[in-house]
């Protein structure tokens, strides 16, 4: 009688050979669990999500489909002209920043998401080792894609609040593609660590396409795809926040300066209409964060307050759905057995994949696309309108 894995005796679990310790897993079965196990001091773990959850099938086919909708109408949105009523700096250059970061989850929503919902549907990884080393590098570049888009589009958002005169001047194409150049550069870079590990075959669990983190790979590639840059626009977003408050009260002041007292919210407009019409100039009234600011022209801070909120609304939902995946998968490596509940996990990472269908929405607070979403709702009505103005004017021939 031969023992199992004995010279000349076959293996009845070849492909869990490797494991030498399966916490929470039953063979043949679907079910949640941490694999586990210690190899020269290093401790490595996987956690697999739970298989074969109709709702979870259906969710993630709900949202695969509305992330690709819905950015796929977000891109087509930024790409119309320009609405007459929206200054140049608020649209240009930030649309082709905006569209970037929507094609980076319009192929979440596309490719990974969708790979995602066959694995859970199916119970395992059917499309081999090569795609499965495609979908996890993906995976990894979309999400450090999706934040340093954000880190790019807060510093182009920061820079107009600062300064919006000169904001076209100082922010135009060649600035434009070197920040969507550098946004992508620096995703791919964080691919490097993953993809040198992935040559190592104790690294990837092809059975259900998962890799194994040592404390230092999940350390690298927490810190360097989502914590990282996270970080870095969480504080340029605090930077706007603050340039916007600023930019306001001044707008407040300015506005009192010119017209010798203070006015309502509901004055705003008409009096800067009213300002930018009589012409008028004088020697105070400055803005001391931007000095080409005078009261007749500060009505170009109309939009600031809208482009500050859009670019926070954003920056928040996409770090905070993403944060419990990326802390969970630090603490993963620290495990001793099932120290993280798998229904847990597996919340922690459709969560993130929300983001992909969230975030376009979110980003209807931006006065460029509620700007362009208007102008395309008005226009049947304007049509009618001519229509009706057209058959008006008309008149009956008769003979």
């Amino acid at each position: 009688m031969c023992e199992d894995g004995a010279h000349g005796c076959p293996r009845a679990e070849a492909d869990w050979s490797w494991l030498p310790l399966l916490v929470n897993y039953t063979p043949g079965e679907r079910n949640s669990w941490i694999i586990v196990r210690e190899e020269n001091k290093s401790q490595y773990a996987e956690m697999v999500n739970e298989t074969g959850r109709a709702s979870v099938v259906l969710f993630g086919g709900m949202l695969s489909a509305c992330s690709v909708l819905l950015n796929l109408f977000l891109c087509w949105l930024l790409s119309r002209r320009r609405p007459h009523s929206l200054p140049a700096a608020v649209a240009f250059p930030a649309r082709p920043l905006l569209i970037n970061s929507s094609l980076a989850q319009l192929a979440l929503g596309a490719f990974v998401i969708p790979l995602q919902v066959v694995t859970e549907k199916v119970g395992r990884w059917a499309l081999g080792p090569v795609m499965c080393r495609c979908w996890l590098s993906a995976q990894v570049l979309l999400v450090a894609l999706t934040v340093w888009s954000l880190f790019v589009i807060t510093l182009d958002r920061f820079v107009y609040v600062v300064q919006p005169l000169a904001y076209s001047r100082r922010f135009g194409r060649r600035s434009t593609i070197g920040a969507i150049a550098f946004s992508w550069l620096v995703s791919f870079a964080t691919l490097i660590p993953m993809i040198v590990a992935l040559d190592q075959p104790e690294f990837l669990h092809e059975g259900m396409c998962a890799v194994s983190m040592t404390r230092q790979h999940a350390f690298t590639l927490s810190f360097a795809v989502f914590l990282g840059p996270a970080l870095l626009t969480l504080i340029a977003v605090l930077a706007v926040v603050i340039a916007a408050v600023q930019a306001k009260i001044q707008q407040r002041m300015l506005r009192k300066q010119a017209l010798g007292g203070p006015l309502n919210d509901d004055d705003d407009e008409e009096a800067t209409r009213t300002l930018c019409s009589d012409g008028r100039r004088s020697g105070h009234g400055r803005c001391c964060c931007c000095p080409d600011i005078s009261f007749v022209t500060y009505s170009e801070f109309v939009h600031v307050g809208g482009v500050a909120s859009a670019v926070v609304a954003s920056v928040l939902v996409s770090i905070g759905l993403w944060t419990p995946f990326y802390v969970t998968n630090v603490l993963i490596p620290f495990c001793n057995g099932l120290c993280v509940n798998p229904d847990m996990w597996s919340l922690f990472v459709w969560l993130g994949y929300s983001n992909a269908g969230i975030s376009p929405v979110v980003w209807l607070l931006d006065p460029d696309v509620r700007a362009q979403l208007k102008d395309l709702l008005s226009r049947p009505r304007q049509k009618r309108r001519d229509s009706t103005r057209k058959g008006s004017n008309t008149m009956p021939v008769t003979l």
